[in-house]
């Protein structure tokens, strides 16, 4: 799991109403559990906002972009090709704010 150190939330810091958030969900959730690619995003930040990471595709993509490299982290002598591949996408690449 991608956090530091206690249970708040990835994105704003806050303790209350936590839950874990799979950074790549549907098809791809059993390979987040399984690479640990999950966060802690309290209700606001996890599915409530107006940015939370369920509520907008910018904050989703963000997150999986964070995922990615997160992977590629853990995965040194892998690229993003192999992340493409497991993942289906390569976020980092296909990044654009709209």
């Amino acid at each position: 799991m991608i956090h530091f150190n206690d249970k708040c939330c990835f994105m704003c810091g806050s303790r209350d109403r936590v839950e874990v958030h799979h950074i790549f969900g549907a098809a791809n959730r059993d390979k987040s559990d399984e690479d640990g690619l999950t966060v802690y995003l309290c209700a606001r930040c996890h599915r409530e906002g107006r940015y939370s990471a369920h509520g907008s595709g910018e904050t989703a993509q963000l997150l999986h972009a964070v995922g990615e490299l997160m992977w590629l982290r853990v995965n040194p002598k892998k690229g993003v090709w192999d992340f493409a591949r497991r993942y289906g996408r390569n976020y980092l690449r296909d990044w654009r704010v709209e």
